[in-house]
């Protein structure tokens, strides 16, 4: 795997939800972001956005198994605003909604 991809997955995984954007990244690794993107969209087989959602999206699952923070809280941890987009996300990826799969812990 290119260094510079395995920079930018390290800083997302160990931030999830930290405000990271594509220029941002770009920047530090001294690319454009249109090569950045075609860059990482060649290492990872989605593109940049994608693969920042799916981070966020796997963060909640883990952070709503393991600790009793609220839906909001956690979404809020994973530097996601809306409310209706995260379940919506969040239910595309688990087949449930975060209320759901959190209920579904505790009743186990």
């Amino acid at each position: 795997m290119d260094r510079r991809i395995a920079v930018i997955k390290r800083i997302i995984i160990e931030n999830p939800g930290g405000a990271v954007s594509l220029a941002e990244l770009a920047e530090h690794l001294n690319l454009s972001p249109h090569r950045l993107s075609h860059l990482f969209r060649d290492e990872m087989a989605m593109s940049f956005s994608q693969y920042l959602k799916q981070v966020r999206i796997e963060k909640a699952r883990e952070l709503l198994e393991n600790t009793f923070l609220t839906i909001k809280e956690i979404r809020l941890k994973i530097g996601v605003n809306d409310k209706s987009r995260f379940a919506r996300d969040f239910k595309k990826a688990f087949g449930v909604t975060p209320t759901r799969y959190g209920s579904q812990r505790i009743a186990r």
